[in-house]
């Protein structure tokens, strides 16, 4: 099956014995940044009041993923997006499965829990991850349950290349650990590997290609936004999965108000007190921002202003100010913010 996937304004065509088991408990490292702590080793905050312009680069072809805390300024991690392909929800009660949709990542069910029968994707369909992160719209989803034979297409890289599908049995998810059977779609045996759940993170993150783990969040207190491409679907006129960049959310720490249209400078405190917020993965999203066809350019909307609180009780208020670096190259988000 041929399968097209659509950028927001670019169209990308886009053995005999059991193999041993393996337990991954080393993961890959992705980069790291030290946040800055005062004596007691507390983290250092912005001071209350002051402006912040920061500017983040995920690459001119969106090829990295960067995570940010607000409170620090800092960021946290960053990788290149083709470093994993699933993500792994680590608390104890929760057997939920992510696609990487950075890269476009897609995945169907087969109707088999015969490892070495699925072959092929002929007459399948597959589906998407929903960007807001909903469980019940995710490609996938709990696996607690889950014995049938997965088919995963691993996207497209930044350059445009085909990733390739892998085939994957989730054999076991427990409290501690998920099981998996894993290989390419002409492997009759597979690999065997577990996947130890992390309770400080969020996720723990898979590679087919190294069949390793990958360090891929910070702990789940330690960041707000990732900066990233992801897959966004459209259903108007007709279904399409677009490939757009922008920010998504930290929905274990961090939640947001849509303070569209407000005076930035006037947002107080009080305001941002009495609103309702949303922990939906995507409240930020990449529409703060429309591409002009007239300039052949992203232009920010900066009345689309964002009210953020964490988990420690701060508020920051946010708004876009450019999608391009000083030398015009996108995917270099700018933005100013204010802890309240």
């Amino acid at each position: 099956m041929k399968k097209i996937v659509l950028g927001f304004v670019l169209l990308v065509l886009f053995s005999a014995c059991e193999k041993e088991e393996i337990a991954l408990d080393a993961p890959n490292q992705s980069q790291t940044t030290i946040v800055p702590t005062d004596t007691t080793g507390n983290e250092v905050l912005i001071a209350r009041g002051a402006s912040v312009l920061t500017t983040i680069s995920i690459g001119a072809n969106y090829e990295s993923q960067i995570w940010f805390d607000l409170g620090t300024n800092s960021i946290i991690k960053s990788n290149a997006r083709t470093d994993w392909d699933l993500a792994f929800e680590s608390e104890s009660n929760d057997y939920v499965v992510y696609l990487n949709t950075s890269n476009v990542s897609s995945a169907v069910e087969t109707t088999t829990t015969d490892f070495a029968n699925v072959r092929s994707v002929s007459g399948l369909t597959f589906g998407y991850d929903a960007s807001s992160g909903n469980l019940d719209s995710l490609a996938i989803g709990d696996v607690s349950s889950n014995n049938k034979v997965w088919i995963v297409d691993r996207g497209f890289s930044p350059s445009g290349s085909d990733l390739g599908k892998w085939k994957v049995k989730f054999e076991s998810a427990t409290a501690n650990s998920y099981t998996l059977r894993f290989g390419r779609l002409n492997d009759s045996v597979g690999t065997v590997v577990v996947i130890n759940k992390n309770p400080i993170k969020g996720r723990v993150a898979f590679s087919f290609v190294s069949g390793m783990t990958y360090d891929l969040e910070p702990e789940k207190t330690a960041f707000d936004l990732c900066f990233t491409q992801y897959t966004n679907v459209f259903y108007e006129p007709t279904f399409y999965p677009y490939s757009v960049n922008g920010a998504i959310l930290n929905s274990y720490r961090t939640e947001v108000f849509e303070a569209f249209g407000q005076n930035f400078e006037q947002i107080d405190l009080a305001y941002a007190q009495s609103q309702f917020y949303s922990n939906h993965l995507d409240v930020i999203g990449y529409d703060w921002k429309f591409y002009d066809f007239g300039s052949s350019s992203y232009i920010v909307d900066k009345t689309k202003v964002y009210i953020l609180k964490d988990a420690s009780g701060n508020y920051f208020k946010l708004r876009f100010l450019d999608f391009y670096d000083e030398n015009g190259v996108k995917g270099t988000p700018s933005f100013e913010y204010v802890r309240l």
